[in-house]
């Protein structure tokens, strides 16, 4: 049986009892509220760019389609027009996942500095927010991850790591709006890439078109699950440290929840008080 590596901020005694003190006991100086609030503002910024985005490429791909289906319009410009819109339509789908991504580390970013207000001020410390931060994403995927029927505790494969369940990672994901945006985005880039293969292949290829069509369809087809495919991978693969704690898999979601480096340790360097001149610090 694989062991973890048992990280600090997973076993620490005192850290996990301050993790249970829900006696509101911050200290007035810890501005928590304006980090909250410059949190929560970053998390809505990257929706309103994902919906920005999504309109541009909209409006874009109305204006062009409308375009390629003129009278004037040759082979040449819709194949064209096509390739470019599929291939824009893809680079997008990627930067909106990555939206997406980091629109879920700030939510987490939120509910730990939210929890930090429940801790003294010289209690708080790189491994403490640590813990909670691992705490918020345990329980944001706990409802996602295969139990034993039986026993009901979490099934681990063979190196140690529990086991997502698909049926549940599906259901929690295929009818909420993120999902919904990002597959919009995904479908239309994958039909654009079908139409170009389906006006291509004729055109350049001489083949039937009844044979492109097929191709198109498929080659669409084919792209669409595979960006349905990359949103799983992407959505699981940030909750690694969830399916084997460890120092190594927490880093990368907590290096993009950069609200959190506030605090590394101790008190944070800004309150500690300057003296005047030299002769006082002497």
């Amino acid at each position: 049986m694989h062991k973890s590596e048992n990280p600090k901020w997973l076993k620490d005694p005192e850290i996990q009892g301050l993790l249970q003190n829900d006696a509101p006991k911050i200290d007035a100086e810890v501005d928590l509220q304006e980090l909250f609030s410059a949190c929560h503002q970053e998390l809505t910024e990257q929706q309103r760019k994902r919906d920005q985005l999504i309109a541009f490429y909209l409006t874009l791909a109305g204006i062009l389609i409308s375009v390629a289906f003129a009278d004037f319009a040759t082979a040449a410009y819709k194949i064209w027009i096509f390739a470019f819109l599929a291939l824009l339509g893809f680079g997008w789908t990627v930067v909106i996942l990555r939206y997406r991504i980091y629109k879920e580390v700030y939510w987490i970013t939120c509910r730990t500095i939210s929890a930090l207000y429940t801790v003294e001020r010289d209690k708080i410390s790189k491994e403490l927010i640590q813990a909670i931060f691992y705490r918020t994403m345990e329980k944001r995927v706990r409802g996602r991850l295969k139990r034993d029927k039986r026993t009901n505790e979490f099934v681990h494969d063979a190196k140690g790591r529990k086991k997502w369940s698909a049926w549940r990672l599906f259901k929690a994901h295929f009818m909420s709006a993120e999902k919904i945006m990002y597959t919009t985005m995904a479908l239309i880039a994958c039909v654009l890439c079908g139409l170009f293969f389906g006006y291509c292949l004729p055109y350049y290829a001489g083949l039937a078109v009844s044979s492109s069509a097929i191709i198109g369809a498929v080659i669409g087809a084919v792209l669409y699950f595979f960006f349905s495919w990359l949103y799983y991978y992407k959505m699981c693969h940030l909750y690694d440290v969830v399916i084997s704690p460890s120092e190594r898999a927490l880093n990368k979601p907590y290096e993009m929840a950069w609200f959190l480096h506030i605090y590394v340790g101790g008190t944070p360097k800004s309150d500690v008080a300057e003296p005047e001149n030299k002769s006082d610090a002497a």
